[in-house]
């Protein structure tokens, strides 16, 4: 009998080279392992509110005819035959074949969404504590610098941990130590109510080479099953905020240096090495260019790191056909994500290894939601109920995970979740045994 597939996985293939994964239903599930069958403590899974699931491709934004796609080729000064970009096109085609022999022609790609939130982000931010009429506020970071505490900062995961504003806890290392979520609220904003996942943690800060000697020393201080993995990590996942065409235009989140002046990659190349356990798998989301491949090359030897894997992820229709061309130039239908593993020397030479390729297939949910790779990640480990995992430029939390960022407790704010029924939203906050806010 073959295994039992993960609930967010609806079909994958006996190699695990080719999935067909369901976007809101892998957050979901990543941020509330104890709703799975198989936990002993199993309740409802909570649902993630998402946009409508594409039921047609995107408009073509592409040349109209052959002759116009090689003048633009030429602009672009495209200078080889072409042949790598249709051994990938083709792969693709083919995943995407096996997928829809599987479903058949009438079954959907994607589980059914419950569509609806606030009004999401205006160009122009908007403050916390003004996000009452539904759009989606803006943790602000604090401009003074990070006080460094000597240990984290454990929620009670009462319902109690009661923050003045976000500025309260930039720079700090926040905990919750609970087999259970645990909420914070921000004082500054009764509505505003943030999920802790069981066992997350994470640290509120932009990435500069200020705040990351912060990290580092405060990262030290959590709770480890051995003295030698303190302050290390088996899984690094990091989600650059890479220049790009379309994210430009879309004005969604700032680019070429996070929100400030300095490129956080430059940091983290400087850092990152030292929280890598040994043999550690670190994870890099990158853009359809080859300057931002090789950006992500080089920050791979800057570690140490030998690329091992590469995976695609193909964003359909709900009938799975691709959002935009395959072979578009504009916009590509996917984004890849470079594996390494961590073998070599800091800066050396890293040996060069088979690349292993895998597909993810999905409905793309909001726009800058990933899918969640914990599902695909944890059979890879070691021992998958003992690993630590990092991920970087986080824009939501994971059980057991910690996460870092700006942006790390976006889709963890509680206008991106429905309200369960039997919840009573004229019920005031509990008054706080364990309060932040002065």
């Amino acid at each position: 009998m073959p295994p039992q597939l993960h609930p967010s996985i609806l079909y994958q293939n006996p190699a695990q080279t080719l999935a067909l994964l369901d976007i809101p239903t892998s957050i979901s599930h990543a941020q509330h392992p104890t709703t799975l069958p198989s936990s002993p403590t199993s309740h409802p899974l909570p649902t993630l509110l998402s946009s409508p699931a594409p039921r047609h491709p995107y408009p073509s934004t592409e040349p109209k005819t052959p002759t116009a796609r090689a003048a633009v080729l030429r602009r672009l000064g495209a200078n080889d035959d072409g042949r790598e970009s249709r051994e990938r096109e083709a792969e693709l085609r083919a995943g995407l074949e096996e997928i829809r022999g599987f479903l058949g022609e009438g079954r959907e790609w994607c589980l059914p969404r419950v569509v609806g939130m606030g009004r999401g982000r205006g160009k122009k931010k908007r403050k916390l504590g003004r996000g009452d009429d539904g759009e989606e506020p803006v943790l602000e970071l604090s401009e003074r610098a990070s006080v460094l505490l000597e240990r984290p900062l454990l929620l009670t995961g009462l319902g109690k941990d009661i923050f003045a504003d976000s500025k309260q806890f930039t720079g700090r290392l926040i905990h919750n130590p609970h087999p259970h979520p645990a909420p914070i609220h921000l004082a500054s904003s009764a509505a505003q109510t943030y999920t802790i996942p069981p066992g997350a943690t994470f640290f509120h800060s932009s990435i500069t080479p200020l705040t990351t000697p912060h990290f580092t020393t405060s990262i030290q201080t959590l709770p480890s099953t051995s003295p030698t993995t303190s302050g290390k990590f088996n899984f690094i996942l990091l989600d650059p905020p890479w220049k790009n065409r379309s994210v430009r235009r879309s004005h969604n989140y700032e680019t070429a240096g996070y929100g400030q002046e300095a490129d956080p990659m430059t940091a983290l190349n400087d850092m990152l090495a030292q929280h890598m356990a040994p043999h550690a798998l670190v994870a890099i989301w990158i853009t359809n260019t080859a300057r931002v491949r090789a950006s992500a090359l080089e920050s791979f030897q800057a570690w140490g790191v030998s690329l091992v894997e590469e995976w695609t992820w193909v964003k359909t229709t709900i009938h799975g056909a691709p959002v935009t061309e395959l072979d578009g130039i504009w916009r590509k239908p996917y984004e890849c994500l470079l594996l390494g593993r961590k073998i070599g020397e800091e800066g050396g030479e890293v040996p060069v290894v088979a690349l292993r390729k895998r597909i993810i297939v999905g409905v793309p949910d909001l726009h800058s939601r990933k899918p969640s790779l914990k599902a695909l990640v944890e059979p890879t480990m070691q021992d998958p109920r003992e690993y630590r995992a990092l991920e970087i430029f986080a824009r939501n939390l994971t059980a057991g995970w910690c996460a870092w960022g700006d942006e790390v407790l976006r889709f963890n704010w509680e206008g991106h979740w429905a309200k369960p029924r039997n919840n009573d939203e004229n019920a005031p906050l509990a008054e706080s045994a364990l309060s932040f806010a002065g």
